[in-house]
């Protein structure tokens, strides 16, 4: 497997600026090391975001502290399908009477923490390749975005995995997520190259 010109027996951090949401700058911070297969085999496994990683997923997912319709952004007062608050956190009905009047910056990140662990989980219960910390990071932030159902069966995962699909290369199959009702949407592809 190959992504962006390195194979997967040489996996490269590199430190890049990304622009994403509107043109926010972000700088991944992370190290560059060069790590070989063999190497990543004798780690411990990856099984939390990292802080570059959240620090990441928060600036994509912006703080909002009021209820908001994920689709339009909009400020709601009243439950919709898709309302949203914190760092992209999906309100379920049966939640609206918790969050209608909003949250503060110490519940925004309580809930942030306890909204990841299921992204987490869905990575490394999916994926049965070693990944380097950049790597899970990665497709953490992506299994938030997408959710969990659709990363589980997605070309990105089954590359990841081994298996053929009709995409030649990861990048190709993880640039695919760029559409939200099947509409092509720029914040998604900043999204994805973020990622």
């Amino acid at each position: 497997m190959v992504v962006n010109g390195v194979s997967e027996n040489k996996i490269k951090a590199k430190n890049k600026d990304v622009n994403i949401n509107n043109g926010t700058k972000y700088t991944n911070t992370t190290k560059s090391n060069n790590i070989s297969s063999s190497e990543n085999n004798t780690q411990e496994k990856i099984t939390h975001l990292s802080n570059d990683g959240q620090n990441l997923l928060k600036n994509i997912e912006k703080l909002r502290l009021k209820p908001y319709n994920d689709q339009n952004g909009k400020e709601i007062t009243s439950y919709v399908k898709g309302a949203t608050i914190g760092y992209g956190h999906l309100i379920g009905q049966n939640e609206w009477d918790l969050y209608k009047n909003g949250i503060t910056l110490q519940e925004a990140d309580k809930l942030f923490k306890s909204d990841l662990l299921p992204f987490e989980n869905a990575v490394k219960n999916s994926i049965n390749s070693s990944l380097a910390q950049n790597e899970f990071d990665a497709l953490v932030i992506l299994c938030f975005n997408i959710g969990i159902d659709n990363f589980k069966n997605s070309f990105v995962a089954k590359i990841i995995n081994g298996e053929k699909t009709g995409y030649k290369t990861l990048k190709e199959a993880w640039i695919a997520w760029n559409k939200s009702q099947n509409k092509v949407m720029q914040g998604l592809i900043n999204r994805r190259n973020a990622e």
